[in-house]
């Protein structure tokens, strides 16, 4: 008889698959959240929202359903007294029955120390999450400006992967262009979507959740 070894014997699920949404305060971040919320609809989500300030509008904007949900308020999880609740939080989501964890981060959020929260996060649960994606909601008519006057959200382009130039039904064709230029300079691989209300102007999908 062959012997049934204990790595053989467990079947480990799946690795959650790991998404964060960033951008500057008003470019639709919480929308972007519900789009894919609802594009997740049949599989089981965990959602990590990093609230600045006392204000708890992203937290009642959000449709519940069957969803698991930790808060991190009053600060920006890529600073230093906070990376550790912020490494916490993530962890706790390592044995519970979800496919997706959605964390919707600050606008003010600077995520250079990403690579080593992940790094961090990977000691603490080995294989059980994956990280796919950094998606960066820009606001079509204030990006121009934002660039110039806040660093954040330069640093937030940097290191998305995919960046949705949102509120493009509000300017003209040559501004979009213009801001596919800048978005082009900072950050030259990255995945550039037009959007309305975070939903792709050509009907595409931004991700494919299966």
């Amino acid at each position: 008889m062959r012997r049934l070894y204990y790595n053989e014997a467990i079947k480990r699920p799946p690795p959650i698959q790991l998404y964060l949404l960033t951008g500057f305060l008003g470019s639709g971040k919480t929308t972007l959240l519900n789009n894919l919320l609802e594009l997740s609809r049949k599989k089981r989500t965990g959602i990590i929202i990093n609230e600045f300030g006392e204000t708890e509008v992203d937290r009642s904007m959000i449709d519940h359903r069957d969803l698991e949900m930790i808060k991190l308020s009053n600060g920006q999880i890529f600073f230093c007294g906070l990376a550790g609740d912020f490494v916490k939080a993530i962890a706790s989501f390592a044995d519970r029955p979800i496919g997706y964890l959605l964390i919707e981060v600050s606008g003010m959020a600077n995520p250079a120390s990403l690579d080593a929260v992940l790094g961090e996060v990977k000691k603490l649960t080995g294989d059980a999450f994956v990280y796919r994606e950094m998606i960066c909601v820009v606001d079509a008519p204030q990006l121009l400006d934002l660039v110039q006057a806040v660093p954040a959200v330069c640093n937030q382009i940097v290191r998305s992967e995919i960046i949705l130039v949102n509120k493009v039904d509000l300017v003209e064709e040559s501004v979009v262009e213009e801001i596919e230029g800048k978005i082009r300079q900072l950050q030259p691989e990255a995945n550039i979507s037009r959007t309305t209300y975070c939903r792709r102007v050509d009907q595409g999908q931004i991700l494919t959740i299966d």
